[in-house]
């Protein structure tokens, strides 16, 4: 005999039975129903079982909800058609790959190229993560089934590898996750990403190299095997100071006479930078290459990674590691120890002074005191390089080796 329904005046609408022999805990397992009319008609939906989760405050709730869209004709009226609604919704619902790939071209249309490689690479390290055994990869997830403890799990797991790739993932996922949200997407309501815990900073790996180990750097790069234009620009960075993205998309129409200037585009303080070109510097800059730091092989711009690997494959000449953006922290401590000031080298590196003053009313370029600083710097590197005291004997660096 079929179990009886019963109903309590608490919650109208709302029906229950127990069934026969499962226990839900001390008690009798119980199903729930709901009753209710729908423009004349008596419409009756069963919803679940207690220990589904279910409970007489929850099915009144959604009872409630019920009568609210077909009053105003805002959402699915029966669960029958929220239950369609959300089959369609979950069918429409891309995997986190397909997100991510629309992600990606909305990226390369709005973003640097630089940024796109990094949210690149760091969505493809949270394709592979398997959140459990047997759960499938995150990448054959659909988005919205995607909750914030996996991905609290993937950053987590990362971090003991690396916490700067860890950090790279989280911030990947959040702006993935941002992107997600808007209209006329909204595949997500919420930033999930943003209650993840960020992974603390690593260290910096930062070093500068003493003058006599820069100077041993220079003669070294004379005899030094791999591209040509490779060691011009390490060689360039060491005179100049320069960052490395900059120099290696140096082109011929920024330079005028004397002067570099970098384009506000690509300078990263979004300005325009100039860059004082003494006869040792402009010597590196190859006149039959276009652009004159073009990688031989592939002739395109030289990536930090490239320069890194050739470094650590020549055993950075015998030095302690470094990075090619050491040797920028290094001509900014050498122009400090050679008695120039924080604002000369400040303007030298292309560094902006803080302040009131310096923001709003400081205008002076610089010019004659970058000339003198850069002029000094490349003097006393290679009198140390060559061993001569008498810096005005130096013979400039060529700028093509046979």
């Amino acid at each position: 005999m079929a179990a009886k329904w019963e109903k309590t005046n608490k919650y109208p609408g709302v029906r229950w039975r127990n069934h026969s022999t499962r226990k839900h805990g001390t008690k009798f397992d119980r199903y729930f129903a709901i009753r209710y009319q729908v423009g004349g008609k008596r419409i009756e939906e069963g919803l679940g079982w207690w220990s589904e989760g279910w409970t007489e405050k929850k099915a009144y709730d959604t009872l409630s909800e019920l009568k609210e869209a077909a009053k105003t004709g805002r959402g699915a009226a029966s669960l029958k058609d929220r239950r369609k609604q959300k089959a369609m919704e979950d069918e429409a619902m891309p995997t986190f790959s397909e997100a991510v790939e629309k992600f990606m071209i909305h990226c390369e249309r709005t973003r640097r190229a630089k940024t796109v490689r990094y949210y690149r690479d760091g969505l493809a390290k949270a394709e592979v993560f398997q959140p459990g055994k047997g759960t499938g990869k995150l990448g054959e997830w659909k988005l919205s089934e995607i909750h914030r403890r996996n991905l609290a799990a993937l950053i987590e797991e990362i971090g003991t590898e690396s916490q700067s790739v860890a950090i790279q993932v989280r911030s990947s996922l959040s702006s993935l996750y941002a992107w997600a949200i808007q209209s006329p997407r909204e595949y997500v309501e919420t930033n999930i990403v943003r209650d993840v815990p960020r992974p603390e900073k690593p260290a910096p790996r930062e070093r500068t190299l003493s003058i006599d180990e820069a100077a041993k750097l220079l003669a070294a790069l004379e005899t030094a095997e791999g591209d040509p234009a490779m060691i011009r620009l390490v060689r360039f960075i060491l005179l100049t100071g320069c960052r490395l993205s900059e120099a290696s998309h140096l082109q011929f129409c920024e330079i005028d006479g004397e002067w570099w200037e970098v384009p506000a585009a690509r300078f990263k303080g979004k300005r325009a930078h100039r860059v004082y070109l003494t006869e040792e510097a402009a010597a590196q800059i190859d006149p039959d290459t276009d652009p004159p730091f073009a990688s031989i092989r592939t002739g395109r711009p030289f990536e930090p990674s490239s320069v890194g690997r050739w470094l650590k494959r020549n055993d950075y000449f015998g030095l302690d590691p470094f990075s090619v953006h050491d040797l920028r922290r290094t001509v900014g401590s050498g122009l400090a120890k050679l008695g120039f000031s924080m604002e000369v080298i400040a303007a030298t590196l292309g560094h902006k002074l803080q302040g009131v003053t310096a923001e709003h009313y400081i205008r002076h370029r610089y010019d004659d005191e970058k000339k003198k600083a850069l002029t000094v710097w490349a003097k006393h590197l290679i009198k140390h390089a060559t061993g001569k005291k008498d810096s005005a004997d130096v013979i400039p660096l060529t700028s093509k080796r046979a």
